[in-house]
């Protein structure tokens, strides 16, 4: 909308509402009611509602000309103000001189256990002071204060309430209203009535309506514990509850600033203090460029561990030839050649790889390192390829049998296949002579 069209809207805002004001009795004060603030225990609906209520209960009284809500809501988005937040008597006044009216109405409503208190402040726009600021408090249903809405309409308007029975007590205090003394071992646990927290154990509470609440106490590493009372009219229950403490759980690592997980979930990092139930737990730490610290706990008890976080390093394997198996701490890893990630600390690694000496290392890991091993031959297989080799220079009796060579020592047969590397693969063994017949 373009700004002359703003402009436009906002002028015929002005001159409907002094069309309105002309149209209505010159004796009557101009009034505006501002929705009352809630402070909680009422939604904004409900405290709308009530607003409502007050504005045609001021009409009523026939002492005010009472600004309708839609047009008060249209003339102030046009001026660029919303009635909502507007709390403050200086707010409320700038928005009266606006409307140009005599008076403005605005307050607040909120809920203590059963408990609803309203605050009504009546200010001239004139001289920005407060003619009459109204408090109630109202123990019941929250229909009953539609009726209430009714009495205060009354009492702005200067009109002498009937006298009747206040919405507040219906019967005899006596019978309507009780009291409760709430204490805890140990003491200093968070007292709630109804979901609203009015205190600290030991505490009083006064004046509660009779009949049935619901209440619980929150202390720091105890179990929260709740339940429902029952309140008798001109009674006081004593009540004590004694709290059941949680296990403390409290973590640190070295050095700190690890992920800390309770049965798989992150909870944070490191230091971690949690309050939890007897119960057996998995615990884990995992930082960067550490081995992860998993351990399994059965709590009973409060529990404290400082976690001393191992390094981790790299270790490369290689091998001449290659292909050696690896093994780690007595674990097979794979072939040479292989890099792995270990944490610090001793370890013991070894190489296998048949017809070769196996080689066997102690490692301290205080760095990345490497393990490189020349293996060398056994003293069997050094022996197995000396006789091979005199077998084939003619040293000994050799004859062919299928694809193997059959060498004659000592009155026995030595097999072994010829291959094309450059090391024969020892296949036989000294079979023994046949029995003489």
């Amino acid at each position: 909308m373009s700004i002359i069209n703003r402009n436009r809207v906002a002028l015929f805002s002005l001159l409907f509402v002094f069309g309105f004001l002309y149209c209505q009795s010159a004796d009557k004060l101009n009034v505006a009611v501002i929705d009352l603030e809630t402070q909680g225990g009422l939604s904004p609906q409900e405290a709308s509602i009530l607003t409502s209520r007050l504005r045609s209960n001021l009409v009523s009284t026939n002492v005010f000309n009472v600004l309708d809500r839609g047009l008060m809501d249209e003339i102030l988005e046009e001026q660029g103000f919303q009635q909502s937040g507007c709390t403050s008597a200086e707010c409320v006044v700038e928005i009266g001189k606006m409307l140009n009216m005599h008076q403005m109405i605005t307050g607040s409503i909120g809920k203590l256990g059963s408990m609803y208190t309203l605050d009504i402040v009546q200010i001239d726009v004139e001289t920005s002071r407060i003619i009459k600021s109204l408090t109630r408090d109202y123990l019941g249903e929250i229909e009953g204060l539609i009726k209430l809405m009714g009495s205060l309409a009354n009492e702005l308007a200067g009109i002498a309430v009937a006298a009747e029975p206040e919405p507040v007590v219906a019967e005899p205090v006596s019978t309507q209203l009780g009291a409760v003394t709430v204490s805890s071992t140990p003491p200093g646990a968070a007292f709630y009535i109804n979901g609203i927290k009015v205190g600290l154990t030991p505490f009083r509470l006064d004046e509660l309506a009779a009949g049935s609440h619901q209440i619980k106490l929150s202390k720091p590493d105890y179990i929260d514990h709740s339940e429902e009372i029952i309140i008798a009219g001109g009674q006081t229950l004593l009540k004590n509850v004694a709290l059941i403490r949680l296990n403390i759980l409290t973590i640190n690592s070295d050095p700190d600033g690890a992920s800390f997980y309770l049965d798989g979930e992150l909870k944070g990092r490191v230091p971690q203090r949690l309050a939890l139930n007897d119960s057996e737990y998995s615990l884990k730490l995992s930082r960067d460029g550490y081995a992860d610290w998993e351990q399994t706990i059965s709590l009973q008890q409060d529990y404290t561990q400082t976690i001393a976080l191992l390094e981790l390093f790299t270790i490369d394997f290689s091998s001449k030839p290659v292909g050696a198996e690896i093994y780690f701490d007595n674990k097979y890893l794979g072939t040479t050649p292989l890099t792995h990630t270990a944490p610090q600390g001793p370890h013991i690694a070894k190489l296998h790889l048949n017809n070769y000496e196996d080689v066997e290392q102690s490692l301290k890991l205080k760095k990345n390192t490497s393990v490189k091993a020349k293996l060398k031959f056994t003293d069997e297989y050094k022996r197995q390829l000396k006789l091979a080799k005199r077998a084939e220079s003619g040293g000994f009796p050799w004859l062919l049998v299928g694809s193997a060579t059959a060498a004659i020592i000592g009155g026995g047969a030595y097999y072994y296949l010829t291959t094309q590397e450059d090391e024969p693969v020892i296949t036989g063994s000294f079979p023994q002579p046949p029995a003489r017949p």
